[in-house]
């Protein structure tokens, strides 16, 4: 016992860890993309908000269609205004279809709501017919914005239910991804 217990406490003992494996995405990838006017700050080196954003969602892109996983952009800026490219796992996604996702700028201010709903219907669709879950779903933004506390228990529920997951990406904006922020709160990583 006391070898035992100087070893234990030394670290010098083999551990076994038996937590298993954690199920990865296998549904959509879904990129909501922010397009509201301050998206076009330019950064360092003169490069847009808007253009990181594009460069990070077609990295997405690319990545989905390795994984042999649909992928949809979701671009947004106010409630109203939303535009929805889907890529299905199975097709090619052509290049004039690949330049509109790109080139498209909606401008106007900042709605999280709008898109993530979009986002969790696409996923309760594909649930509904794949019976597939696990979708994941990218905010990519530079602004923070106020959900409400309804919509926040709906947007729960359907993440308990469809076991997607949301990953948060600030752009150009630290306050963004404070803790204690709209977007710290709905992402599972940011």
């Amino acid at each position: 016992r006391a070898v035992f217990a100087a070893r234990y406490a030394a670290g010098e003992l083999m551990l076994y860890d038996s937590r298993g494996e954690q199920p990865t995405g296998r549904g959509a990838v879904i990129a909501c993309v922010d397009t509201s006017h301050s998206m076009y700050a330019a950064g360092p080196g003169g490069v847009t908000r808007e253009a990181w954003s594009k460069a990070c969602a077609l990295a997405l892109l690319d990545q989905a269609r390795h994984a042999g996983r649909d992928f949809v952009g979701i671009l947004f800026s106010a409630e109203d205004r939303i535009q929805v490219f889907r890529f299905p796992a199975g097709r090619s996604a052509g290049i004039e279809q690949v330049l509109d996702f790109a080139e498209t700028f909606l401008g106007g201010g900042t709605s999280y709501q709008a898109p993530l709903t979009v986002a969790r219907e696409l996923l309760e669709e594909e649930f509904d017919d794949a019976t597939s879950t696990r979708g994941d779903i990218v905010m990519i933004t530079d602004d923070e914005c106020g959900v409400t506390e309804e919509w926040m228990r709906g947007w729960n529920e359907a993440r308990r239910v469809l076991g997607f997951r949301l990953f948060g990406l600030a752009v150009g904006a630290p306050g963004a991804a404070e803790a204690g922020s709209v977007l710290d709160a709905l992402c599972d990583n940011l």
